[in-house]
């Protein structure tokens, strides 16, 4: 009976070793698509302002990213920073962004809608899941802002949903990967199943070998920007000591490591 044991353990842990593993890069410049294609990431989910969380991408820089890209872009679709609860003209925005955006030749729409009581809409995200097809659609961080992360899993597949972005209902994944890894237990063989937010070698090694197979990563460094300003050196109406003044890209030596320790 150990014995049998053990080759069931021998035989999960080759199974786990031979998964193919993808590694999703947020790029919110178009040097982040650069360096993403450059280092070997799987896929990009393009945005803006990442600093803020995210929003929807201007269609100019979703041609360039699709013009030089050679791997699939997913776009995500966030009429502005904040909650994620939206009025009637914001969800308009949102399905007239959905078609632009299938237009340009998009990968996949990034998005979600809660209600006032912190559930899923589930009524309207449909509606988003449905005019996204047949291109694919993830439901993004929102659901870690929601009451219940397994209702909003339970909906998300009623409602057709490819993938969920999550952290475990935490801020960052070090706060909730042990619910990222009962929710992938749950839910993991009904939905893709990707975490977010705060990857990092060693926690990406723990939810590895659980068996999660999509990760995603931003590699965020900061450049400094060294340029000199005449009349604003500390920036737009913002006060930051000079050293600090600058943007955030993905580094290519940061996805690298990640894909060689996923692989």
């Amino acid at each position: 009976m150990t014995e049998s044991l053990h080759g069931a353990k021998d035989i999960y842990s080759l199974i786990v070793l031979l998964m193919k593993r993808t590694l999703e890069i947020c790029c919110d410049t178009i040097q982040s698509v650069i360096n993403a294609n450059e280092a070997g990431a799987d896929r990009i989910e393009l945005c803006s302002a990442l600093s803020t969380g995210g929003i929807t991408p201007t269609s100019g820089f979703v041609k360039e990213a699709i013009r030089i890209s050679h791997i699939p872009i997913n776009i995500l679709l966030r009429p502005r920073a904040g909650n994620f609860v939206y009025n009637d003209e914001e969800f308009r925005i949102m399905c007239d962004d959905i078609d632009e955006m299938k237009n340009l030749g998009v990968n996949g729409i990034v998005s979600g809608i809660l209600l006032n009581n912190g559930k899923i809409d589930e009524q309207r995200t449909k509606i988003l899941v449905d005019k996204t097809s047949p291109v694919e659609f993830t439901f993004h961080r929102g659901i870690d802002f929601s009451v219940n992360i397994d209702e909003g899993f339970e909906t998300l597949i009623k409602i057709g949903a490819k993938r969920v972005l999550t952290s475990g209902g935490s801020a960052k994944i070090d706060g909730g990967i042990d619910n990222l890894i009962r929710l992938h237990s749950t839910y993991g063989a009904k939905i893709v199943f990707m975490p977010g937010g705060g990857l990092n070698l060693e926690n990406a090694l723990r939810l590895k070998n659980a068996g999660i197979t999509e990760f995603h990563f931003s590699a965020s460094e900061f450049e400094t920007d060294n340029c000199k300003y005449s009349r604003n050196p500390d920036g737009l109406g913002h006060v930051f000591a000079e050293a600090q003044y600058g943007y955030n890209f993905s580094s290519v030596k940061r996805i690298k490591e990640m894909i060689n320790f996923l692989r």
